[in-house]
């Protein structure tokens, strides 16, 4: 493991990052270590001195949580069923219940969350609530799709993926048995495996299940898949340079990492 010293040589932030005007009467510089604040990344452990006239610990704990914790995909339930098993109205009420619980809980702690003053990190929750927002639109959409298909007909979703939505919304069996041969086609185009994807098709299609399977399959690694593409906010804040911005907050900062090879 390494360890570096990075110094701040301004006593506010760099002129890309605007400061509101109450932070206008910000005391000099303090480097009592009492005004630490601690912080990982993927492969460093992190400290750095803070001028708390300017931001409070709390307000660096949200920003931090904003900034590396914070994800819309992980904090709403899965939208996909993974096998026929869990194909049954209980389960799929549950799952939809379970995503509008989380939708409202996630929404709360973005909402509420005591970022440093700095017009940057306003500009990143204003992206992570977007994001939120469209990702539980869609995952609630396809999850009720289980119960009623026909929903996914002329989404903004399904713009590029009107095979998938016609397939699912289908009462024509052959017409969903052709449209999940067509996307195995497509998968073994994409793998280092095509037999084992062929195989795993043909088992499925062979089963008692295999109408519910190909349901599954066609929704979950078709539908799902292509409507994500189509998410306007989908990662739109990772674009922000927030690990360089969150540093500025600090008058000194030190870094211990690990050694990546």
């Amino acid at each position: 493991m390494g360890e570096t010293e990075r110094k701040k040589t301004t006593e506010v932030p760099a002129p890309t990052t605007e400061v509101y005007a109450t932070q206008a009467l910000a005391t000099p510089e303090k480097t009592d270590p009492s005004n630490a604040f601690s912080w990982s990344t993927h492969v460093c452990r992190n400290k750095g001195i803070f001028n708390p006239n300017t931001y409070s610990a709390q307000q660096l704990k949200d920003t931090y949580y904003l900034w590396f914790e914070f994800n819309s995909i992980v904090e709403l339930e899965d939208a996909t069923l993974d096998s026929p098993d869990e194909w049954t109205l209980e389960y799929i009420n549950r799952k939809s219940a379970k995503l509008d619980a989380d939708y409202r809980k996630a929404t709360k702690r973005l909402l509420g969350l005591q970022l440093v003053p700095v017009k940057f990190w306003e500009k990143v929750r204003d992206l992570k609530t977007k994001e939120l927002d469209e990702s539980y639109a869609l995952k609630k959409l396809t999850i009720e799709a289980y119960k009623t298909p026909g929903i996914l007909l002329n989404q903004p979703y399904s713009k590029n993926c009107q095979a998938y939505a016609n397939a699912l919304a289908s009462e024509d069996s052959v017409a969903l048995f052709n449209a999940w041969k067509n996307h195995m086609e497509e998968q073994k185009k994409r793998t280092l495996a095509p037999d084992r994807v062929e195989a795993e098709f043909n088992r499925q299609r062979n089963s008692p299940q295999r109408l519910l399977y190909a349901k599954v399959e066609l929704m979950k690694f078709g539908w799902w898949n292509c409507a994500v593409d189509q998410l306007k906010y989908n990662g739109a804040s990772q674009e922000m340079p927030m690990e360089e911005e969150f540093d500025k907050l600090f008058l000194k900062i030190t870094d211990e990492c690990d050694d990546v090879d």
